[in-house]
């Protein structure tokens, strides 16, 4: 019955943990789980810094995902403000979407253009967004745009995208 918002993909320095770390003792009405694989030392800290409702469980199986996704209110997408985080294309934000999650980020251009998502710069402006991200995650009306929006950015949508702006068909195919 406890809130909950997760994060799934590498832990990796482009990944604000301090932003995380503040934003789990700012909402203990929350509970926040960072699912994926630690790629360099960032995350380091948070194993003894973390607090009771801040859960990381490591990497998980990719079938696992969509049961995990389901579990969550908001999916996050802490990504650090900068060149890294500015020039990010994070999947991530298409798997939340299709999986209906309202999608809270750090100003990230992409993130900046989807409607469905909500951008904030800080652990309290996440701390902000968090209970209307959980009402908009039970609007039914809401996940069917969020998951329409995910449509919309699938591979083969962006496949067809990329070889109608170099005047190819879609029916090209590459040799193997």
């Amino acid at each position: 019955g406890r809130p909950s918002a997760g994060y799934v993909g590498a832990l990796a320095r482009w990944v604000d943990s301090e932003l995380l770390l503040e934003l789990a003792r700012l909402r203990p009405d929350w509970d926040f789980f960072l699912v994926g694989e630690a790629l360099d030392d960032s995350f380091d800290r948070l194993e003894s810094a973390r607090t009771p409702n801040l859960h990381l469980l490591g990497p998980r199986p990719y079938r696992a995902i969509p049961t995990i996704l389901s579990t969550f209110d908001a999916g996050l997408i802490p990504f650090r403000i900068g060149s890294e985080g500015s020039n990010a294309s994070p999947i991530k934000l298409y798997e939340y979407l299709a999986a209906g999650l309202p999608v809270v980020a750090t100003p990230i251009p992409e993130c900046e253009a989807i409607p469905e998502v909500m951008v904030a710069s800080s652990a309290a402006g996440f701390s902000d967004v968090l209970d209307r991200a959980r009402r908009s995650r039970h609007s039914e009306d809401f996940r069917r745009c969020a998951r329409d929006r995910a449509r919309e950015n699938d591979w083969s949508q962006r496949a067809a995208t990329a070889l109608a702006r170099l005047g190819l068909s879609e029916r090209v195919h590459v040799g193997l």
